[in-house]
């Protein structure tokens, strides 16, 4: 993927996402990565992910409709997002959840069953935003520095790190995976910060209102993901914030996207039609 040179775009929580050499254009702090960091680790990441032979072939309807909610959230936003590309590969997790996640070589990864979980388009869609959101604000970046911190300084720096030999090691392995978002081992997870949780919803559902999706889908899925079992959204409901007071907190924001929703379906002619058999 080429560097990405994103125009400003201030969403509802201020947030501010620009840059060239990295996602969100920052680096240092708590971001210790550059883009073309994170794309070498990545690549490396998703070559031993091929080699435990973890995703899946097949799955074409699932992969299509990930596909297509990916087009909608990155084109329909126009000059928002100029540059960012609207073609990911999907590949498909051998396991059965709500789980999803975007790496940097430009792949989407998400569980096996993601779209008959959630019937409802825009409950998919939700998901589909909210790991994109963590992406472009490299919550994953901060995540794998506090990880790879100490170990590569022990190596003597990145270039000396052995990546791919830290990876063979089944606790890494699962450590890694979880700080790109991917629930690979629940045990060994380091969550998200509440603080990261809500402003990625935020940036979440104003791109599902630009893009034609009904916001107000996040109460719906988490509404299912309490009641109903079938969603298999236990691990996905520890590391998100869905306490009654919380979605209470959203509903109070959601009619004006509500508001930006409906425009965006009737005045733009945003109408995702995004579910295959």
């Amino acid at each position: 993927m080429k560097c990405l040179k994103f125009l400003a775009l201030a969403v509802t929580a201020g947030l501010i996402v620009t840059g060239c050499n990295s996602m969100s254009g920052q680096k240092g702090g708590a971001r210790g990565f550059d883009y073309t960091q994170m794309l070498s680790l990545t690549k490396t990441y998703h070559k031993e992910l091929g080699t435990l032979n973890m995703t899946a072939t097949g799955h074409k309807p699932q992969r299509r409709s990930v596909e297509c909610h990916i087009r909608n959230l990155t084109r329909s936003v126009g000059g928002a997002f100029a540059g960012l590309r609207s073609e990911w590969r999907t590949e498909i997790l051998r396991e059965c959840s709500v789980n999803a996640a975007l790496i940097n070589d430009g792949t989407f990864i998400v569980s096996n069953c993601l779209s008959d979980l959630l019937p409802d388009q825009d409950e998919v869609a939700y998901v589909v935003a909210h790991a994109l959101a963590h992406s472009l604000m490299e919550h994953d970046n901060e995540r794998a520095t506090r990880l790879l911190k100490t170990p590569i300084s022990e190596a003597g720096g990145l270039e000396a790190f052995k990546f791919s030999l830290y990876l063979r090691a089944p606790e890494n392995f699962a450590s890694f995976s979880n700080a790109l978002g991917l629930v690979i081992d629940p045990a060994r997870n380091a969550p998200y910060t509440p603080e990261q949780e809500k402003a990625a919803d935020t940036l979440a559902l104003q791109l599902m209102a630009n893009s034609g999706y009904n916001p107000s889908a996040i109460l719906l899925f988490w509404q299912n993901v309490n009641r109903n079992p079938d969603y298999k959204g236990e691990d996905y409901a520890v590391l998100h914030p869905h306490t009654d007071e919380y979605l209470k907190e959203i509903s109070a924001n959601l009619d004006a996207l509500v508001q930006v929703y409906r425009t965006a379906r009737k005045d733009y002619g945003r109408v995702p039609q995004c579910q295959f058999k």
